[in-house]
């Protein structure tokens, strides 16, 4: 009798658990999945009629197909945009790679392209900035002439946008507000540099350095160039001339060339990746030399009859393509990798936002150096002086703080918002030799100071 109340007992139990133990087990393989999912989709591979994803050593994982052409991919925040030529846009779930939703549009595209945000997306139509998600449609902005480029700001929260009479206007895209009109001419390339607080506009006979916001002009450069490749962090950029092959590393503070080199072939490509990688690809010869901080540390080639692409770095390693053709070329050990996928490739990109995360990451600075011009005891003359600072410097953060001593409140006014004390020490140089005097100092400040 005992034994079977014990086995009752035991029987019981084990119907009372087994919810919860199916539960864990089910749990555990979901997590286990998704892990398994992450690790092996390294690449997004875009073909005419679809996209792909492969692993980090191109093995087909996964296969979309659409039924007309795609016109436009676009990836973020957990989400992949896809434009097809039937003016439809598909949207994919990351996590899952499943169509979360589809849109169609009531006013179409008239430019084959794309901006994603949090929670829809910005395309042009005719002379229309367009916003669209699940709930509206709704008009950004819209002006008396047709739009012809978009750019996406990838560190600010802004647009910009070029019309055919060459005016350049910038869009607080959380806002959904016009910021400012700028006349800039055509717009050869446009490139952002400083963490994006600076636009660099390339256009035939001059280049503009604007402030991301304002668009206000901060320097201009008068030659003629065709494109500018800017790096990650460090605050310098590339200005290259395809037509004679000209190219200068400049220096992003001071604006004016550091170097000066010129390629051979003048229908080379160039590319600059990182922080301070810039390759010159030989479309005659297939030829590539690689460029570590200006200096020229090594050359490699390809023996392939079609012409090559170079589309991204992935860690130490160069992706090339040539129609089905993938080419990895790790750039410090000198060797490469050759691999065939299934389509002919338009493009490829990178699957995960490890890379992106780190960016923003670094970008939460605790620190920073600061400017005092003034300290006043009056808090309306210090108000005054911050604004005619702000005139004076439109450019330039321009802020208060206020602290008591001795019962007596002193109001102290701030130029400027740097990263590190030399980026400090060249623009206190800048105001004095402006006129202001050389009792103004720098100084250490935290966020929230």
């Amino acid at each position: 009798m005992k034994k079977d109340s014990f086995f009752l007992v035991f029987l019981i139990l084990f119907i009372l658990f087994l919810p919860y133990c199916k539960k864990n087990y089910v749990q555990e393989k979901i997590e286990q999945k998704k892990e398994k999912s992450k690790e092996n989709y390294s690449f997004f591979v875009i073909s005419e009629n679809g996209f792909d994803l492969y692993d980090k050593d191109f093995n087909l994982k996964r296969n979309f197909s659409f039924k007309t052409p795609i016109l436009s991919f676009s990836d973020f925040k957990g989400r992949v945009y896809v434009m097809t030529s039937d003016s439809k846009i598909s949207v994919f779930n990351k996590k899952l790679f499943d169509v979360e939703y589809r849109f169609s549009f009531k006013q179409p595209p008239t430019l084959m392209k794309v901006v994603p945000s949090e929670r829809g997306f910005f395309y042009i139509s005719k002379n229309k900035l367009i916003y669209k998600d699940k709930q509206k449609e709704e008009t950004v902005i819209s002006v008396d002439t047709n739009f012809v480029e978009i750019f996406k700001n990838p560190y600010q929260s802004f647009l910009y946008i070029v019309d055919e009479k060459g005016f350049l206007y910038s869009i607080d895209f959380i806002r959904k507000i016009l910021k400012r009109r700028l006349f800039v001419g055509d717009v050869l390339d446009l490139g952002f540099e400083k963490y994006g607080t600076r636009l660099i506009v390339v256009s035939p006979k001059t280049t503009l350095i604007l402030d991301f916001e304002t668009l206000n002009i901060i320097e201009e450069i008068k030659d003629f160039f065709t494109n500018c490749y800017t790096f990650e962090k460090k605050p310098k950029f590339y200005l290259y001339s395809y037509s004679d092959g000209r190219i200068f590393l400049y220096d992003g503070i001071k604006y004016v060339p550091e170097e000066k080199f010129e390629v051979k072939d003048k229908s080379s490509d160039i590319k600059s990746f990182c922080d301070s990688i810039l390759i010159i690809h030989s479309k005659t010869k297939n030829a590539f030399d690689l460029f570590i901080n200006g200096k020229r540390t090594g050359k490699f080639n390809f023996k392939n009859q079609q012409e090559i692409e170079m589309k991204l770095i992935y860690g130490e390693d160069l992706v090339l393509t040539d129609d089905t053709l993938v080419m990895v070329y790790n750039i410090f050990k000198d060797s490469s990798r050759t691999y065939t996928v299934k389509e002919r490739i338009k493009d490829i990109i990178v699957v995960d936002e490890d890379f992106k995360e780190k960016v923003d990451e670094k970008r939460q600075i605790k620190e920073f150096y600061t400017i005092q011009i003034y300290s006043l005891s009056n808090e309306i003359s210090a108000k005054n002086e911050m604004e005619r600072l702000k005139t004076k410097n439109p450019e330039d953060t321009i802020f208060v703080n206020d602290t008591t001593i001795l019962d007596k409140k002193i109001y102290r006014i701030y130029l400027g918002f740097f990263e590190n004390k030399n980026d400090a020490s060249i623009k206190r140089e800048e105001l004095i030799k402006k006129g202001y005097g050389r009792d103004i100092i720098i100084k250490k400040k935290k966020i929230n100071d």
